[in-house]
């Protein structure tokens, strides 16, 4: 399947590692589904697709942030295999690979943390979600949907609790692939509404939607090469079998908490406008 459309999303990467046990798992779960990316993407266009209320704009912006900024949870995991380093957990010659996997997961959050002079990514997505909400009142906790509430616990205690470690960068894993597909799905649907719904100049539009520009193109889907390269050698540092994993349930379960949270805004919307309606 060239190009691997998958629903409304496109994991081009996937065609770079044909053989690859992870990809190859990877692509049966996001085949697998289907319902939960009909989900995220209807979520998104709901939320271009007309004008919406200041409180759904920020409750929108503020559980969305929740999904992504995922250098902490980046940074944590590399944090953990260095400590193994330190207490000497993991014998000569696997050091080396052990060294390899926090090399690659650090490329990762580069970027993300502007490490190397860049600005930090979470600047880029304030600007825009404090342009389109018109103030930054978008980052009080009570804009939280429980969902996205439930998917930072998720993400948080797989990263950084889970005594398997491999569970973390199997997350990071298939979070950074499906934002690979996730940025370059939204990015014509933010720009068609900078203009119809947001009231901004084609100028203003690009400065706005700066965070999703930023993550198009091949920032994504090397982030995603980088998280399989610190896969491939914590499994070979820790001679771990992959058959001894549930891959398509680890995978599936990020996919549907993200879709949770995507729903969760979708009927936020619908009850937004039915209120409107029967105040009316």
């Amino acid at each position: 399947m060239s190009g691997n459309g998958i629903a409304n999303f496109s994991f081009t990467v996937f065609d770079e590692f044909p053989s690859h046990p992870l990809v190859s798992a990877l692509r049966e779960t996001f085949l697998s589904s289907m319902t939960e990316l009909e989900q995220i993407a209807k979520g998104f266009r709901d939320f271009t697709s007309s004008p919406q209320p200041p409180e759904v704009r920020r409750t929108f912006f503020h559980s969305w942030s929740l999904t992504n900024h995922s250098a902490m949870c980046v940074s944590g995991i590399s944090n953990r295999l260095s400590y193994l380093l330190y207490k000497n957990i993991i014998p000569e010659p696997r050091r080396a690979r052990l060294v390899d996997a926090i090399v690659a997961l650090n490329r990762i959050s580069d970027e993300d943390l502007g490490a190397n002079g860049g600005r930090l990514h979470a600047d880029f997505f304030y600007d825009m979600a404090t342009t389109i909400c018109g103030d930054d009142t978008w980052k009080c906790h009570t804009y939280a949907l429980p969902q996205a509430i439930a998917y930072q616990d998720y993400k948080n205690r797989i990263a950084l609790k889970n005594h398997d470690i491999f569970l973390g960068i199997l997350a990071t894993l298939v979070h950074e692939i499906y934002t690979h597909g996730e940025v370059e799905f939204i990015l014509p649907l933010f720009r068609q509404a900078c203009q119809t719904q947001f009231g901004l100049s084609q100028q203003e539009s690009r400065k706005c939607l700066a965070w999703i520009l930023v993550h198009c193109g091949g920032t994504e889907a090397n982030h995603f090469k980088h998280a399989l390269k610190a896969a491939d050698n914590f499994a070979e540092a820790n001679d771990l079998d992959l058959e001894n994993y549930d891959l398509g349930t680890v995978f599936k379960t990020y996919l549907q908490h993200k879709a949770a949270v995507m729903t969760g805004i979708s009927a936020e919307i619908t009850r937004c406008k039915m209120q409107a309606l029967t105040s009316v």
